[in-house]
């Protein structure tokens, strides 16, 4: 018996608020850093601090040094007394340049002490939202009040819970967690897919409804923490299979209903997801510019740091450009014309690989149900269209009369860019940002770059009709690339054998070979699809593309 259920945790953070403002405090030690309380895992390596009884001499606390101790987050500058009270309760300070929702606030101390109590006061410019205040027993305290719009907060340690000790508090997330297990989730199902030729690329979803007792996701529920929601706020799933936990990925929020009868429904999508509404502007035209090099350039403009370039891509080089369009849909480019596949895996890495057949694992006949067999249309032919850039002489890009203000104007892909009428702020391949004094006619102007296409071709013998595919409008193939990207898409489209089938999962995921039992043959391929039902005896809808083994 197969014995599986979800578990998923929440993260109901206001994703806006961390870096936004600054802190102050009436009390710190000159080595204390109140910028590192958003820093994500601070440590808290123990040190010589000057508090009674608080070193243990056996050499695992360190000496003060102002460099070392640039990760501890927030000290006090003054102790408490023989009482644990303080003579001036210290105070942390935060003050936001927007509004910020809350569904509480995570609060993680530091040192073998912890406040008392805590006191916090939530304002609305000068108008206070309200004072809460929390005694604390646990190092990682979470202060549960959903407050709204506020752009002020203070926080008043009260006391220490032993003598001659500093207030430390090492981090402060905006928000807190939430978990949801077996007998809250009433059904759940993660979507992974992976495009062998990066195509299109593919978004990984999860989908789930809860049992929400409390109405806690209630818009009618004024206790409730459904104004607390917002894009972006992360999720992760662990699957229980037989007791033993599988890591399913994390994931962020982008959609939710309202509570009604007492459920909730939530969808999210991976990074990649993200990545779709975030525009990637091309400084310059590339120039057998590096695989690396042009991933930290698309990335870096989302600030995404978490990727991985496999070394059969990272050294190839590309020329050309990319339109003005997604980051999501700028990688789906690139990586077509790198010959390589991009999906974001179960730790919330992306990965770009050349996903080739390796060593594979059996899916046996007892492990799946409903085979279904497909055979893709015929294509005996593959023509690309490759494309080198030459600059042309300036011309006018862009004519309008406008009115005072800040514009962005997408032109054609052009080098260095003048404009008369109004101040370019910024500007890269195919557009401009402006500013505009008073009301005029605005004229930009720049070299054009001038395509010549050539064309490549990978066909097999014909015998019948010509079946063809063509590739065009991706203009960062060129000459060096051409042929090599119309072979591989002509390989890809031999694999023409699709198998679909519902599979009981264990440890399969997709880009994985496998070997395929299907009566007396097996037929091998990847895995380039899986819909797996986390509270269906963890069961999932299988696409396996590939040819035939044995």
């Amino acid at each position: 018996m197969r014995e599986t259920y979800a578990e998923i945790t929440f993260g109901l953070i206001d994703t806006t608020a961390k870096g936004d403002g600054a802190f102050s405090t009436n009390s710190k030690t000159t080595f204390a850093d109140l910028d590192q309380l958003e820093d994500d895992n601070v440590a808290s390596t123990p040190i010589f601090s000057c508090e009674k009884n608080q070193t243990i001499l056996d050499g695992t606390y360190e000496l003060v040094n102002p460099e070392s101790l640039q990760e501890y987050g927030y000290w006090s500058g003054y102790m408490s007394d023989s009482g644990g009270d303080f003579a001036t309760n210290p105070t942390l300070t935060k003050v936001f340049t927007q509004y910020h929702t809350t569904a509480g606030i995570t609060l993680m101390f530091g040192g073998d002490s912890l406040p008392e109590s805590v006191k916090a006061t939530y304002y609305q410019d000068s108008t206070t939202l309200g004072e809460y205040t929390y005694n604390i027993s646990r190092a990682t305290s979470i202060l549960p009040d959903l407050v709204e719009n506020y752009n002020k907060i203070t926080l008043e340690f009260i006391g220490m819970t032993i003598p001659y000790r500093r207030a430390k508090l090492t981090e402060i997330t905006w928000g807190m967690g939430k978990s949801w297990s077996k007998t809250e989730i009433i059904k759940a199902s993660v979507l992974e897919e992976v495009n062998l030729t990066s195509d299109e690329v593919s978004i990984n979803e999860l989908e789930f409804s809860i049992y929400d007792r409390d109405d806690d996701f209630n818009i009618l529920n004024p206790a409730g923490v459904y104004s607390a929601l917002q894009e972006r706020q992360e999720l992760e799933v662990v699957e229980y299979f037989n007791g033993t936990p599988v890591n399913m990925g994390k994931f962020y929020l982008n959609e939710w209903d309202s509570t009604v009868n007492k459920v909730a429904h939530f969808k999210a999508s991976d990074i990649l997801g993200i990545l779709d509404n975030i525009i990637f502007r091309q400084p310059a035209i590339w120039s057998n510019k590096t695989a690396t090099n042009i991933f930290a350039e698309i990335f870096g403009q989302a600030d995404v740091t978490n990727y991985n370039v496999g070394n059969s891509v990272k050294n190839k080089t590309l020329n050309g450009y990319v339109p003005l369009v997604t980051i999501r849909e700028a990688l789906q480019q690139v990586c077509f014309a790198l010959r390589c596949s991009i999906y974001c895996d179960r730790d919330g890495i992306i990965q770009i690989q050349e996903i080739t057949t390796g060593t594979s694992n059996d899916i046996e006949k007892s492990s799946k149900l409903n085979t279904k067999l497909i055979q893709e249309p015929l294509i005996n032919s593959v023509l690309v269209n490759a494309y080198n850039f030459t600059l042309g002489t300036s011309e006018e890009l862009y004519k309008e009369t406008l009115s005072a203000g800040t514009y962005e104007i997408e032109v054609e892909p052009s080098g260095t860019k003048t404009c008369t009428g109004a101040t370019i702020s910024q500007q890269g391949l195919n557009y401009v940002i402006i500013v505009v004094g008073s009301t005029g006619e605005v004229v930009v102007s720049g070299a054009k770059y001038v395509a010549n296409i050539s064309m490549f071709r990978k066909t097999a013998i014909v015998y019948n009709s010509l079946q063809q595919a063509e590739i065009k409008d991706i203009y960062c193939i060129s000459k060096a690339n051409g042929q090599a990207v119309a072979d591989y898409v002509y390989d890809d489209y031999q694999k023409r054998l699709t198998q679909e089938f519902t599979l009981l999962v264990e440890d399969e995921k997709i880009g994985d070979t496998v070997d395929v039992e299907i009566e007396d043959t097996t037929r091998q391929g990847i895995i380039t699809k899986l819909d797996i039902d986390l509270t269906g005896r963890y069961k999932g809808e299988c696409t396996v593309r590939g040819g035939i083994s044995g």
